[in-house]
């Protein structure tokens, strides 16, 4: 994580009052360097997808089969589902072969399904409508 997310982070973090404060010298920083590269091409992105198709479905598959691959690979949970059904490299028209990942398997193996260091990732959790919260 770069100076600046960590920074970006902070400000969102930080109560109203500070933001207030802050904000008007955020404004200044350009918005390409206020959110990021990652931010500056999901707008290139997204204006492509305006007039090509062909380009949104194909970046789909893109992601989709990234995000299998970084499964297989660096979540051992995740692997050994794939392993089990032959799956050495996962793509997207494998997903009807997987099964459903419940919540019991997710609140028994939360580690195990990490693909990233977990201090990398952020906490969340749903309500609880189910009587327990994940």
């Amino acid at each position: 994580m770069s100076w600046l997310d960590r920074l970006r982070t902070q400000y969102v973090k930080a109560p109203p009052l500070v933001r207030r404060a802050a904000g008007h010298l955020v404004r200044l920083v350009p918005v390409e360097r206020r959110f990021g590269s990652a931010y500056m091409r999901a707008r290139a992105d997204l204006q492509r997808a305006k007039s090509d198709a062909d380009f949104v479905g194909l970046y789909q598959r893109e992601r989709l089969d990234a995000l299998l691959a970084a499964c297989a690979t660096d979540g051992p949970r995740y692997r050994r589902v794939f392993e089990s059904l032959g799956l050495s490299r996962p793509r997207a028209e494998d997903l009807a072969r997987l099964p459903v990942l419940t919540r019991d398997d997710v609140r028994g193996h939360e580690d195990e399904l990490l693909v990233r260091p977990r201090e990398a990732l952020d906490v969340v959790t749903t309500s609880g409508s189910s009587g327990q919260p994940l």
